[in-house]
């Protein structure tokens, strides 16, 4: 809730502890501020119904006024900490909650699911993936799933030319909108460099960064019978650093304040955001962590096995992080299952004819997915032990040569 203080300059010192400015970090005992109530976490929106982005200029003005005025008003959003953002803002991004948000309740209903026309949906960030349909709740999760309808684009960028592309049964793949996708083909659009996509069939998506997906997915993981308790213990160490780091945010983060009808500079380790908490003391905050992000299709592929293989993988739209916001991401399970080529001929092409003649593609047993899960914690394990015994092995060294100096140098000294 914002607050408005009018402070008399000349009945002493504001007494407003400023290191973390725009927060105010402290609040003098006996101070005009503590006479008022101003609150130590509160963010200062306005002085005098200015703003005021850099602390220098913030203090500058104070002073001057105490030249010339004897009050001023001072505009402050308490518990900022707790302070539900509906809309963020960084580096021209702008981000606010799903509008495109259906009732679906039936796997069947996916079928008839088509792609929603921008005049009629405010997606989460313009044109992108998000701007179809959303479901809150469905096939055993309680966050929310996304619907992908049959014929939709999707990019894959890539740094450096790698030839003809290929899709291929039963292997993963990143992919996302054209706008991200660029960045990663480095402003490309050559076609050996941004691959281009559309959708078989109708995909469904769960958000990988909500935390009603994570609970659901992690209680799952708890009660199953195969797993050990070593795979389930890798299995949340897996979700702790990819999806619930608690690493901090960007300080250049803006929130909008709806008492304000206006964005503000949020200045924050945590902030509130659509009902999720993220950065320091966060629920939620996707991470790219190289160590653990080779075993990250453990999550989807468990979800498909032992929640609905329904799932073709997950989705996380853009999310506040240290440096600013992780781009948008579409993860899938099985490219050639989810995805064939757009502009020219390869592997996927010539095998869908032959597909034609079979029926649908081979859809694999949720057995194989729970197997895959199993895998991928399993080379998670020795990379972790490999990781260890590295360091040890460091440290070892370093220990012997820090005995050694301290032997030179006893005899040196005696």
């Amino acid at each position: 809730m914002s607050r408005r203080f009018t402070l008399n300059l000349n009945e002493g010192k504001m007494g407003i502890g400023l290191k973390t400015y725009p927060i105010i970090d402290s609040v003098e005992g006996g101070s005009v501020g503590e006479r008022l109530g101003i609150e130590t976490g509160s963010l200062i929106i306005s002085l005098n119904d200015k703003k005021y982005d850099k602390r220098a200029d913030f203090i500058k003005q104070i002073k001057e006024l105490k030249k010339s005025d004897s009050e001023c008003v001072l505009i402050v959003l308490e518990d900022v900490i707790n302070y539900n953002f509906s809309t963020l803002k960084f580096a021209g991004v702008t981000l606010s909650p799903p509008t495109n948000v259906i009732d679906i309740d039936r796997v069947e209903q996916v079928n008839s699911i088509t792609q929603w026309s921008k005049g009629s949906n405010k997606g989460t960030n313009g044109d992108t993936f998000t701007m179809n349909p959303i479901a809150r709740g469905f096939a055993g999760l309680k966050g929310e799933v996304l619907f992908i309808p049959k014929g939709y684009k999707f990019y894959h960028g890539l740094t450096t030319s790698r030839g003809d592309f290929e899709l291929h049964d039963g292997r993963e793949i990143f992919v996302s909108d054209r706008k991200n996708a660029l960045i990663y083909s480095q402003g490309s659009t050559d076609s050996k460099k941004l691959i281009r996509f559309k959708t078989k069939k109708p995909l469904v998506l769960f958000n990988i960064l909500d935390p009603q997906n994570i609970d659901s997915i992690l209680d799952t993981v708890e009660s199953d019978t195969v797993l050990t308790q070593s795979d389930k213990k890798l299995f949340n160490d897996l979700v702790n650093n990819c999806v619930k780091s608690k690493s901090n945010l960007s300080h250049s983060i803006e929130g909008y304040v709806d008492e304000l009808d206006d964005f503000v500079k949020v200045g924050l380790d945590t902030l509130k955001y659509n009902d999720v908490k993220y950065g320091s003391e966060g629920e939620i905050h996707r991470v790219s962590i190289a160590f653990y992000d080779m075993a990250i299709p453990t999550i989807p592929s468990f979800t498909k096995s032992n929640i609905n293989d329904i799932f073709d993988g997950y989705y996380g739209d853009y999310t506040p992080n240290a440096k600013g916001f992780f781009h948008p991401e579409v993860y899938l399970l099985d490219q050639y299952e989810c995805l064939e080529l757009v502009g020219e001929r390869s592997r996927s092409v010539e095998q869908s004819k032959v597909d034609e003649g079979v029926g649908f593609l081979r859809k694999k047993h949720p057995t194989h997915y729970h197997d895959n899960a199993r895998t991928l914690l399993t080379k998670l394990r020795k990379k972790k032990k490999s990781k260890t015994k590295r360091k040890g092995k460091k440290n070892s060294k370093k220990k012997s040569k820090a005995k050694r100096k301290s032997k030179t140098k006893s005899k040196s000294y005696f």
